[in-house]
């Protein structure tokens, strides 16, 4: 390791690694190049006995490394932005304090590829899975890592990594002056926000080599995806990110990205979590999401139809067994109800008349109930005509008039279809039956100990009433 102007930054972020540290460096110092290279490493403010062991390091290997100990936490994506700006090399090794290489000629091998195969902007290689103490896991793998030997923006865009952090060495664009990256600094996920960047100057390859080792640690609940599943307020930045990185890709870096499929995949991920877990602060965060959407009423129309199919099943697995009715009753109407609804909902063009429909068709279930199953079934009626409500406030009389007229005449249920004033009295008739009629609820129908709560609660009735009237819940 020549002390010249180095062609090779390596940069490590350590956080709390007090029990890996050691390994890593180790990992680095056993390196075999023929070319010079400067090791930075950033610690983010360990409690712990990290920054004794860098202190250690640094004076047993005096100039060899830039120790970097900063006495408050920023945070990975302002510590590695931080250490790549330092960073003097044409290009940069990725290594976190709790991983380790296993080839002593690893940055040789990379290096050489990069600097024969200018076209790529960096290139990964195939690495192992251990756990705490240093097993490996042989049948286990990160769901999030892409199969493929090159890596483009498409497949950037099916939200895919190309390889580990430990396996990565790229061109030091930091150096280009090509576009502005300063961004990264407060990108909420540091590592798609640098691959992007890394992709406006070429693909990556995949060498096949075994090279590393990545640490897969139980999660402590300080990574961002476990803040995001114990926060739901994290939810909407984690969906508004995506719009953010679209943006900056198009004005900056001249790519088209859609990242369509990762926002619809977030928001069916929240509406999930909302279901499982429903309240009020919840439900201003996800009609936050839903406004986001490109067809915002339809996005709101699909997180009453997810409470409705909650209802249903409570009502399946619950209060039948209360009222002693057949499970296989239940299951024939929910199927049914079920059915129709997902086609209804598949026609994106007719939105509310949709909804309309879904009123309509539970109306006539209700109808064809007896008994006992009538009880249960005005349950999911009352969740349908919030929907109704929802509807009125947000396209007026005028309009849902309109859309009752066209339900009536297609299904033959003319009931006054000629009379176009009792058409639009159907309607605060629904809103009057609503404001004066206590929504049922079913605290009792609980499955694993966890109790369920309808879509026609105060939560469910609050998210639906501001989205119909168009304001934001604050």
């Amino acid at each position: 390791m020549i002390d010249t102007e180095p062609l090779l930054s390596v940069v490590v972020l350590a956080y709390n690694h007090e029990k890996y540290i050691r390994q890593a460096l180790d990992s680095i110092l056993m390196q075999r190049v023929t070319f010079s290279l400067e090791i930075l490493v950033g610690d983010d403010a360990s409690s712990d006995g990290t920054p004794d062991i860098l202190r250690e390091y640094n004076e047993k290997y005096p100039g060899l490394f830039t120790m970097v100990l900063r006495r408050s936490n920023l945070g990975p994506s302002k510590n590695d932005y931080d250490l790549n700006l330092r960073a003097k090399g044409k290009y940069i090794a990725h290594l976190e304090g709790d991983d380790y290489w296993t080839d002593p000629y690893k940055l040789q091998k990379q290096i050489d590829f990069l600097e024969e195969h200018p076209e790529y902007s960096a290139c990964t290689h195939l690495y192992s899975l251990v756990d705490e103490n240093g097993r490996l896991k042989p049948n286990q793998r990160l769901w999030s890592q892409s199969d493929k030997d090159l890596y483009e923006i498409q497949d950037y865009k099916s939200g895919k990594l190309p390889g580990q952090t430990a396996t990565l060495v790229n061109i030091n664009f930091f150096l280009l002056g090509n576009h502005d990256y300063s961004a990264y600094g407060d990108s909420l996920i540091p590592d798609r926000f640098y691959l992007l960047c890394l992709l406006a100057n070429g693909p990556i390859v995949k060498l096949q080599d075994n090279m590393s080792c990545y640490r897969y640690l139980p999660m402590s609940g300080q990574s961002f995806g476990a803040q995001v599943m114990s926060n739901f307020a994290l939810r909407y930045d984690y969906y508004q990110w995506r719009f953010s990185l679209e943006t900056y890709a198009s004005k900056e870096l001249g790519l088209v990205l859609d990242l369509h499929k990762e926002k619809e995949m977030l928001f069916n991920n929240a509406i999930r979590a909302f279901y499982s877990k429903p309240n009020l602060h919840s439900a201003k965060i996800l009609l936050k999401i839903c406004k986001k959407r490109p067809h915002p009423t339809q996005a709101v129309i699909k997180v009453a139809w997810e409470g409705v199919k909650q209802g249903l099943k409570c009502a399946a697995k619950g209060i039948g067994k209360i009222f002693g009715v057949p499970k296989a009753v239940y299951k024939k109407i929910r199927n049914r109800h079920h059915a129709y609804l997902i086609e209804l909902l598949k026609n994106a063009n007719a939105l509310s008349r949709s909804e309309l429909d879904v009123a309509r068709n539970v109306r006539y279930i209700v109808r064809e109930s007896t008994g006992q199953l009538q009880t249960e079934l005005d349950l999911i009626r009352e969740q349908n005509e919030l929907l109704i409500r929802a509807l009125y406030e947000q396209f007026g009389s005028e309009i849902l008039a309109q859309k009752l007229r066209e339900i009536r005449n297609e299904t033959d249920l003319q009931e006054n279809a000629d009379n176009e004033q009792d058409m639009k009295s159907e309607i605060p008739s629904i809103l009057d039956r609503f404001t004066s009629q206590k929504v049922p609820e079913y605290d009792d129908c609980a499955e694993n100990g966890e109790t369920k709560m309808p879509i026609a609660s105060c939560q469910g009735e609050q998210l639906l009433h501001n989205c119909g009237r168009g304001g934001a819940m604050d």
